[in-house]
């Protein structure tokens, strides 16, 4: 075929395609007169001109807005020097909703032949798999209609069983977050219950043994300086006096560390009466500040109203100045030292020791309270300040918490039953002492 003649034949066809498009009738004056042709759902035969721009316009006049047809293949071919033809497969989109017909693929034959005036579409062959074209209709609108309302009514009812459906998996959802939550909480406080229990029943089988230990080893001391007395008495020359002097004093010595094990195996309350805890501490604080170099920062940070305790002021006493001694060690190069009281239940007082030193990992923390355990150069500590503490603590009714960070610090919160401040004759932690 020649170029030319290809691309009349070429612009004949996208004339058709934009007639239907634009519903347009004005092509039919390219037809021969001796037209033919079925269109539709391929059951509407056309056997001349005038019939198949009847049936033309009835289309047009059912479905009046332009449309748009895709064509997705297209072959044109020459059966004869006057005779050719062009072969496509399109989609077509109505101007409404539609989900049928879209998704169906229609055929159009164009047959042309060359005549005196140029090249005329001789027949014109549309089928389109419609199935269900009523009387009258050229589309099957009246179906695509009931369809789409079909549809739609299903994908609304579908959409409110999607949502109910969601919501209710929400709710499902966050029901089981709330459980898992409620579940984890109650694990934690089991282990941490656990671990509390472990550790005071380790601390009770230690106090046991050491109070056991301790009564022999007094004992013993107690035998060696009567035996030294004695001998001292006795062996007057100054060798032998310097001797059992070193004697005495080795005894009085392991005399102190045995009192030391005593007070945390069985602590004994000597003096107790109601004492105000915020007077104590600034004493403390007092002391330290005359004793700790400028390296040292000493921050108070109490609660507004005033904290009252009942018990032994100078056990105490004794039991936060080893805390402020072991925070002082452990900040070599200086830092901040804060003394903070709070109320962490009504009928509470909570006494919190911090340090900015240099912390603790876990597996030094697990046994801190245990005797004898201490991280401290040899001479330098027994091992014996926090275990004494704790038991003081325990005396009072109270608890002891110590949480460290390596690089971070440590925090000793010591809890005590609070009492009502006294309107008269309570002791002052002075007097107490």
């Amino acid at each position: 075929m020649e170029a030319n003649d290809h691309q009349q034949i070429l612009e004949l066809f996208n004339e058709y395609v934009r007639m239907y498009s634009s519903r347009d009738d004005r092509l039919t004056t390219r037809f021969s007169e001796d037209f033919s042709g079925f269109t539709g759902g391929g059951d509407f035969l056309v056997k001349d001109k005038a019939a198949w721009i009847a049936i033309t316009r009835q289309d047009f006049a059912q479905v009046k807005e332009p449309i748009r047809i895709e064509i997705k293949d297209l072959a044109i071919q020459a059966l004869a020097d006057t005779i050719a033809v062009a072969t496509a497969f399109f989609h077509i989109h109505l101007p409404i909703k539609d989900h049928i017909l879209s998704r169906e693929t229609a055929r159009l034959v164009l047959i042309f032949r060359r005549e005196a005036t140029g090249w005329m579409i001789a027949h014109s062959s549309i089928s389109i798999p419609y199935h269900l074209v009523r009387e009258g209709e050229v589309y099957p609108l009246k179906e695509l209609v009931d369809h789409n309302q079909f549809l739609e009514e299903q994908i609304a009812e579908r959409t409110i069983q999607l949502s109910e459906a969601n919501e209710q998996l929400k709710s499902t959802n966050e029901k089981l977050q709330q459980e898992i939550a409620e579940h984890l909480r109650t694990e934690e406080e089991k282990a941490r219950l656990e671990a509390q229990l472990q550790q005071s029943q380790k601390m009770e089988s230690l106090g046991i043994l050491v109070a056991g230990v301790a009564h022999n080893i007094n004992n013993v001391l107690a035998i060696i300086m009567s035996t030294a007395s004695l001998r001292e008495q006795s062996l007057p020359g100054p060798p032998d006096l310097k001797a059992y002097d070193t004697i005495g004093k080795a005894c009085r010595r392991g005399r102190d560390v045995v009192t030391s094990l005593m007070q945390f195996a069985r602590p004994t309350l000597s003096s107790q009466a109601p004492f105000d805890l915020h007077g104590l501490i600034r004493e403390v604080c007092d002391l330290l500040g005359n004793t700790t170099s400028d390296r040292i920062r000493i921050a108070e940070a109490f609660a507004e109203r005033p904290l009252w305790i009942f018990g032994d002021a100078g056990a105490i006493n004794h039991a936060l100045m080893n805390l402020f001694i072991n925070s002082l060690d452990a900040m070599p190069t200086g830092g901040t030292l804060t003394l903070r009281t709070t109320v962490p239940e009504e009928d509470w007082a909570e006494v919190s020791v911090e340090d900015s030193g240099e912390g603790m990992p876990p597996e030094v923390l697990a046994h801190v309270l245990e005797p004898f355990f201490t991280t401290k150069d040899v001479g330098k500590g027994t091992g014996l300040g926090l275990s004494m503490t704790y038991g003081v603590v325990k005396a009072h009714g109270g608890s002891m918490a110590i949480t460290s960070t390596p690089g971070q610090g440590t925090t000793v919160r010591l809890r005590f039953p609070r009492v009502p401040a006294p309107r008269s004759g309570a002791l002052e932690p002075k007097e107490a002492l």
